[in-house]
């Protein structure tokens, strides 16, 4: 079975509904797409204002949610997690700001190292 990430790339839809949105994306969101057949774990992240280079360019998104999938079949994998969105299994937020999402699947290409 091959082992993917989708990393999402998400703001809340305001400074003030940060709260709100950070409550329903942890608590809510990530178990809902947990129930999606082939997605295992979820974690999400926060971005620091530190960029790794002098002078690179932020990101416009501060929020990261890297969901790891054990599937063969990615086109499965994305059609269900729209189906459960388009079907109402999935809710929402309004606090989520949908022109800031950007969503990609990436497939593992190497074993995990750590450190020794």
């Amino acid at each position: 079975m091959a082992k993917m990430i989708l990393a999402v790339l998400t703001n809340s839809a305001s400074q003030e509904r940060d709260p709100e949105f950070n409550e329903w994306y942890t608590n809510t969101h990530l178990n809902d797409v947990l129930k999606v057949p082939g997605y295992v774990a979820a974690t999400r992240f926060k971005l620091v204002d530190k960029p790794m280079m002098e002078g690179a360019e932020q990101p416009k998104q501060r929020y990261l949610a890297i969901y790891e999938l054990d599937t063969d079949d990615v086109d499965q994998a994305a059609a269900q997690l729209m189906t459960a969105v388009q079907d109402g299994g999935m809710s929402v937020s309004d606090s989520l700001d949908p022109a800031t999402i950007m969503a990609n699947f990436y497939e593992q290409v190497s074993d995990r190292r750590t450190a020794q």
